[in-house]
């Protein structure tokens, strides 16, 4: 009788998941992996303009992806020491500079500097590193699994609303007033980083009570085989959407598939993604993280053969 008191009393007072902070950090996970994602829509209407050519713009996409992941320890190490609020808000304002300059841009140089190296940053300092940090420090370690599932479900999200988000606008407007368009949207971002203002010491699940140094830290990580597998596992992921979010609107416009499907491929990725980020979240919150790990790393590879394989079938 007793242990069934207990059980139940452990039950009542497991607290709920702090909806405010988890929303606001998915609201700029939309915002912060949106513009990033639609970028490739920008390239032959840019090009078209300013008479560069595709290595001019994969350049600047390529800068912007070493930005990204050169800056992510970097901003996390500031935002565990000094805060989320002050990195995010950061995040949104290199992002919106970066896109104002590229708008403007009127040399290759400015392109990369501002499509390149400052969107790069300012992914990095918004992007999952910082936000599930946040996440983790005000929620239980039974609650993380599903959390961080909503999150990276959000970024998903970027990428379903951007697509069809961003041609839109192009269509409408031009590339250039599109890239300020969004850079405003990226403004919002130090206003929506307010519920996660907070460092690695704050927070109801706070970490002082096993502090460790960055040196302790990368040590215990990179003696955990199962850390150095999933870090592996990410280069799959690297290597799809790099081609993806850069050069799949103007490589479907090559082989002669209608335009159209250069939103709705993209879209459909993004929508698919939010599904399985939201699958994984529940599965591991009930079931050993390494097996979903495991199906979702070697279900990956599968998209890109039949992509692969477009051109010849229809140049058959």
């Amino acid at each position: 009788m007793s242990a069934v008191s207990t059980a139940s009393a452990t039950r009542t007072a497991s607290p709920g998941l702090p909806w405010a902070i988890i929303i606001a950090g998915s609201f700029i996970a939309v915002l912060t992996f949106g513009p990033r994602s639609a970028m490739g829509f920008f390239q032959l209407p840019m090009l078209a303009d300013t008479g560069w050519d595709r290595t001019t713009f994969g350049l600047a996409m390529a800068f912007q992806n070493l930005a990204w992941g050169i800056s992510q320890p970097f901003f996390g190490a500031i935002a565990d020491k000094y805060g989320s609020w002050r990195v995010l808000a950061f995040s949104g304002l290199i992002y919106a500079g970066g896109l104002i300059i590229m708008a403007f841009a009127d040399a290759p140089i400015w392109l990369h500097i501002g499509g390149g190296v400052m969107v790069g940053l300012g992914v990095g300092s918004g992007s999952f590193g910082i936000l599930l940090s946040a996440f983790a420090r005000n929620v239980t370690p039974e609650q993380r699994s599903m959390a961080f599932g909503i999150c990276t479900a959000a970024g998903s999200a970027g990428m379903f609303l951007f697509a069809p988000l961003s041609q839109g606008l192009i269509s409408a407007f031009g590339w250039s007033d599109s890239l300020l368009y969004m850079s405003a949207l990226m403004l919002l971002v130090p206003l929506f980083a307010i519920p996660l203002r907070g460092n690695s010491s704050s927070g109801t699940q706070k970490e002082a009570q096993y502090k460790q140094s960055i040196g302790e830290a990368l040590k215990e990580a990179l003696g955990h085989k199962s850390y150095l597998l999933l870090v592996t596992g990410f280069f799959v992921c690297g290597y799809q959407v790099a081609f993806i979010t850069a050069h799949f609107p103007a490589y479907i416009g090559d082989i002669g598939i209608d335009a159209r499907y250069a939103v709705i491929a993209p879209a459909l990725i993004g929508f698919f993604n939010i599904i399985g980020s939201l699958a994984a979240g529940f599965i591991g919150q009930r079931y050993s993280s390494p097996i979903s790990s495991r199906g979702s790393i070697l279900a990956a590879p599968s998209s890109s053969p039949p992509s692969c394989c477009c051109r010849s079938r229809r140049h058959r």
